[in-house]
């Protein structure tokens, strides 16, 4: 686990935990994006990612992240998805792009994009996606294609930051220093292209 300057603790596994029912605020995204060198940046866009699935992308190799296989609302041509942008604070600081896009069949299915306001990490992109229940984050449990249970609110579910492998170095970083503690909530590391699935 890293300590920074802005007292906030980079926690990977309560991230995992929260992303399955919350969007992350502005300064869990930037601590991500900052330590993206620790974690496994995924080198094809994904396929129908489920609700709570989170990836990092390096958008000088992976131009077209956002073909996800979703169908997303789209502008009044009809062709363009429509995404609002916003530029995200932490404290008074702009410090983030975020770009949200909202699902055709199922509006409360969203799907955030960040990238940093800095110069030289704004090509890595922190891509979350959430179902959402009007302005709070859904808290039942979502199964994927598979039938795979995916979230829940108890921490006894699996959580899934797709886009990494149980090799990756996001696992063996964040792993080594976990392993002597009993955990309830266990993490799923997925690489793509294979489906998220439990543990």
């Amino acid at each position: 686990m890293d300590e920074t300057g802005s007292g906030f603790r980079f926690d990977i596994e309560q991230i995992l935990s929260e992303v399955q029912h919350r969007w992350l605020r502005p300064a869990e995204i930037c601590e991500i994006l900052r330590n993206y060198h620790k974690l496994h940046i995924s080198s094809e866009a994904p396929a129908k990612p489920v609700s709570g699935s989170v990836f990092l992308f390096d958008r000088k190799v992976l131009r077209y992240f956002r073909k996800d296989g979703h169908n997303w609302r789209k502008k009044k041509d009809g062709k363009t998805v429509k995404e609002a942008h916003e530029k995200l604070k932490v404290g008074s600081v702009d410090m983030l792009h975020c770009y949200y896009a909202h699902g055709e069949e199922n509006e409360n299915f969203q799907r955030r994009s960040y990238w940093l306001l800095e110069q030289d990490l704004m090509h890595i992109v922190f891509v979350h996606y959430l179902e959402v229940k009007g302005s709070k984050a859904s808290t039942s449990s979502a199964r994927n294609s598979d039938g795979v249970l995916n979230s829940g609110m108890d921490g006894s579910v699996s959580s899934t930051f797709c886009g990494t492998g149980p090799s990756s170095p996001l696992s063996s970083a964040y792993e080594d220093g976990e392993s002597d503690g009993n955990q309830q909530a266990r993490s799923k590391f997925c690489p793509y292209p294979e489906s998220p699935q439990a543990v």
